[in-house]
């Protein structure tokens, strides 16, 4: 029997227990990918506002032997990136480089990660990262080709957050297809998560050989899709089919016959700005009835998120005011007069 391969595989109870409940959050990325000699997988990620996050990013090659994965490659090497600048590589997960935090087992079990043989060519390396945009960087040693499993764990909660996660690869046929692995945390509420294939649209940024048709389609641990698309704009009405999209229409049209029948049966100035309050206390104690923070709201679509925060302007400045002709003023004010004392 082939064991699940990594990438689809379920949720540890590690996993299941790290992140804080009530607040489901996307754990850990996993995609995983054949790599041609002399190329490589791209993953990129960003590092929101907030202090900063201890990561821990993996390259899993011979490991995958042990889930039934052919042709995994023997000797994969790690490289993290932070624009053009290397900040941190690995090539063998026990030794460390400069002045690297060392892995070790137990970094692994703390998040719920697989295994790696002691002393494997399997590579990993811990970095604490301040708020911005990252690239890892996976190829093989020697130009070595094969399947590899990239990884990129948060190591502990802090305020800022991983965000716009994505991989790039060469995409092949069969057992060579590209297989992203995602885990979301366990808590009130849901997460929506947007999923995009981008090919054509990588020749406008300079990528060469971008795949002409890519299919998106999501799983779930017991491998039953959730979701597919071929072309986003095509099916851009499947998203009807969603059980939280019908909700929030139906949600939607509610509201909107209740101020239509409050605007057609009263003519009070009062009504609609009471109907309007009146609906956002009984959204708010709704939610927080069956538990759902003001935050998890924002965060699957219930309501708006808060405007970008602003500063106060004066229309003008104070250097204009110097400038101005007030010498002209009481003739301006004789002018009012005169036409006032016309029009009346």
């Amino acid at each position: 029997m082939v064991a699940r391969p990594p990438g689809l595989q379920r949720a540890s109870d590690d996993e299941r227990h790290r992140a804080p409940l009530g607040k489901p959050a996307a754990t850990f990325w996993r995609p995983r990918a054949q790599i041609a000699a002399g190329s490589s997988i791209i993953a990129g990620f960003n590092i929101g506002p907030g202090n900063n996050k201890t990561i821990l990013v993996r390259a899993a090659g011979p490991a995958l032997s042990a889930f039934g994965v052919g042709g995994a490659m023997d000797d994969p090497r790690i490289e993290l990136f932070f624009g053009s600048t290397k900040i941190a590589e690995n090539d063998n997960w026990p030794a460390t480089v400069g002045g690297a935090t060392p892995v070790t087992a137990a970094t692994f079990s703390s998040v719920g990660a697989f295994a790696f043989a002691a002393g494997s060519r399997d590579a990993a390396l811990l970095a604490t990262l301040a708020p911005g945009s990252y690239t890892a960087v996976i190829s093989g040693v020697g130009n070595a080709s094969g399947v590899v499993l990239l990884e990129v764990y948060e190591m502990a909660t802090s305020t800022a957050r991983l965000t716009n996660i994505s991989a790039r690869a060469r995409v092949g046929t069969g057992a060579n297809i590209l297989i992203p692995g995602i885990v979301v945390s366990p808590g009130g509420g849901t997460r929506r998560l947007l999923v995009r294939a981008a090919g054509p649209s990588l020749g406008a940024l300079g990528v060469a050989d971008a795949l002409a048709n890519p299919i998106l389609t999501v799983l779930d641990a017991s491998g039953a899709v959730v979701a597919s698309n071929d072309n986003w704009e095509s099916q851009a009405g499947a998203a009807l089919t969603n059980v939280t999209t019908l909700s929030e229409l139906g949600a939607a049209c509610a509201i909107a016959l209740v101020l239509y029948l409050t605007w057609h049966r009263s003519r009070r100035p009062f009504a609609l700005p009471l109907v309007l309050l009146g609906g956002v206390v009984a959204t708010h104690l709704a939610f927080w009835i069956i538990g759902i923070s003001p935050e998890q709201a924002r965060l699957t679509g219930w309501t708006f998120q808060p405007p970008p925060a602003s500063t106060f302007m004066l229309p003008w400045h104070a250097d204009e005011l110097t400038r101005y002709p007030w010498s002209a003023l009481p003739d301006l004010l004789g002018n009012l007069d005169e036409a006032g004392y016309f029009i009346a």
